[in-house]
């Protein structure tokens, strides 16, 4: 996670209490804004023992040494979730965000990994990981929360073998479609 606005920290403590409603322990920490080195330890200990590694993906993020790095690391271990927080997958390709492609890109895009601290080689093969995710494909747009937390936890729950949370929440989806108002939020 990386950032502070209202809606962001909202969605990730959202996906957390779900997670932990249904079984599956999560750690959140933003760890740029971690003050003492016990923290970042502390942090990197359940990156290293976590089974699923999820980053929240959002605009800003590409400028984030941390979140360069849990790319590189969860992503190495096969592990990775992005979940796109009001980006799409397709916005995240290395080529418009350096050339400032797009309408999203002309402001946030350029060469990046100056700010990232690090090498350009290094930055470009974190974002070419989100692309080689198949799987996951999630997308947080205004609206759609509810859905993408409950895939989330749904596909999580399958991939752990927890099949009764992925029943049980596919169960619920069913009766909510029947009994919701049809009225748009």
């Amino acid at each position: 996670l990386h950032g502070r606005k209202p809606p962001l920290v909202r969605f990730s403590k959202w996906l957390c209490a779900e997670l932990e409603i249904h079984g599956i322990s999560c750690f959140v920490s933003d760890r740029a804004s971690c003050r003492n080195s016990n923290k970042l330890v502390i942090a990197e200990k359940a990156m290293d023992v976590a089974s699923f590694g999820i980053v929240i993906i959002t605009r800003k993020s590409f400028k984030n040494p941390y979140t360069i790095e849990e790319l590189k690391f969860f992503s190495g271990k096969k592990n990775l979730v992005p979940i796109y927080f009001d980006l799409s997958p397709f916005d995240c390709l290395v080529r418009d965000i350096i050339e400032k492609r797009g309408e999203l890109w002309e402001k946030h895009g350029g060469e990046l990994w100056h700010l990232y601290g690090g090498l350009k080689q290094e930055w470009k093969d974190a974002v070419h990981a989100l692309s080689r995710v198949e799987e996951w494909k999630l997308e947080a747009q205004d609206g759609n929360w509810r859905d993408c937390i409950l895939e989330t936890v749904t596909l999580l729950a399958m991939r752990l073998g927890r099949r009764s949370v992925a029943e049980h929440l596919r169960k619920w989806k069913e009766k909510i479609k029947e009994e919701e108002l049809p009225f748009t939020r």
